[in-house]
């Protein structure tokens, strides 16, 4: 018998939980304060440390924008422009994955000014 799964993002599972919205509001609002876990592809090196702040709110994106941004990362990715990959926060890290269509947002092609990496 066949057993189908239910894939729950990190969003999704923070939604549907019962704290208040200034609550799910923060959490979601920690999202692009992460690092990145395991082996990152030589074009995003750069982000490997122990602290990244992606950045997304210093962007100069509109709040729709900026939304649109951040609801991608939390859900099934937001895709890096120039490449075949996208990043998805994935509690309590980021992972960098390759698209597969289910992507929403797609980052504005200056979005390495905003990340700040701190490393030992």
């Amino acid at each position: 018998m066949a057993t189908e799964l239910n894939f729950r993002t990190w969003l999704e599972r923070v939604e549907d939980n019962p704290f208040d919205e200034w609550t799910k509001e923060r959490m979601a609002n920690e999202m692009p304060h992460t690092y990145f876990k395991g082996y990152l592809p030589l074009a995003l090196v750069f982000l490997q440390g122990r602290f990244v702040d992606l950045g997304f709110e210093n962007l100069g994106l509109s709040s729709q924008e900026h939304r649109k941004i951040m609801s991608a990362f939390g859900r099934t990715g937001v895709c890096i422009p120039g490449t075949q990959l996208r990043m998805r926060f994935a509690y309590p890290h980021a992972e960098i994955e390759p698209i597969d269509g289910s992507e929403s947002a797609t980052l504005p092609s200056w979005w390495k000014e905003g990340v700040l990496v701190i490393n030992d």
